[in-house]
């Protein structure tokens, strides 16, 4: 007889703050239900943060909590045309294997400068879908796309007001020379905000019933075409 199917996926968030240039990343959070880390770059300890010696150091506990955590999904917000594309060049630049994936594989990263196609992650055995695109192809409206819009909008919540955004970047290295534990703080939230948003619209288990539904790869339900 016929039997009714719906996996429950392990997702987890990240998120990375940077130096104004992107030539240099300052902390890495990763967040899901049940787990949750940030990692920055501090020679002093940082209050609910894991302190890390240098920017190497950073990089290899990251990719020893994603390991740990062992997520299906992978999300986060313009995840792939900032985060991983950052994360690939740093970990590459420190000759660190970028295999956050399941096995010792290489995770690739493709970014598409056309606007009407999105950058592609291959994660082996994981899925990576970002946040802003699932909105996006949900049809979602919001008056833009934005982390702080979805917060506000969808949840009535917030990024924590801790810069002005006329001058973020400034803050922002400014907090990680003296307020690490502050840069933490929001970096943190940022990830945690990109669950709190799919889940309160359902957009994961929509995503995965499009999969069951279609046939398709969690990461090619939105090509309507394909599925065809």
């Amino acid at each position: 007889s016929p039997g009714h199917y719906h996996p429950k996926l392990r997702v987890l968030s990240l998120d990375i703050e940077t130096s104004m240039d992107a030539s240099t990343i300052y902390c890495i959070s990763v967040y899901a239900e049940d787990f949750s880390k940030t990692f920055v770059v501090s020679k002093k300890d940082v209050k609910r943060a894991e302190a890390c010696r240098d920017e190497e150091d950073m990089l290899k506990k990251f990719k020893q909590a994603v390991k740990e955590y062992d997520p299906d999904i992978i999300t986060g917000w313009n995840l792939i045309d900032f985060d991983l594309r950052i994360l690939r060049e740093r970990f590459d630049h420190f000759k660190i294997p970028f295999d956050i994936g399941r096995g010792n594989e290489r995770a690739t990263i493709r970014i598409n400068e056309n606007f009407l196609e999105d950058s592609t992650a291959d994660v082996p055995g994981r899925a990576v879908l970002d946040g802003m695109v699932l909105l996006r192809i949900s049809f979602i409206g919001l008056s833009d796309y934005k982390l702080q819009t979805a917060a506000e909008e969808i949840l009535g919540d917030s990024k924590l007001k801790i810069f002005n955004e006329l001058d973020k970047g400034e803050e922002i290295e400014r907090q990680f020379k003296e307020e690490p534990a502050k840069l933490a703080e929001y970096n943190l939230k940022d990830a945690e905000l990109v669950i709190k948003i799919l889940e309160k619209k359902g957009i994961i288990d929509l995503t995965i019933q499009r999969s069951l539904l279609t046939g398709m790869e969690l990461e090619r339900v939105k090509a309507s075409i394909a599925s065809l």
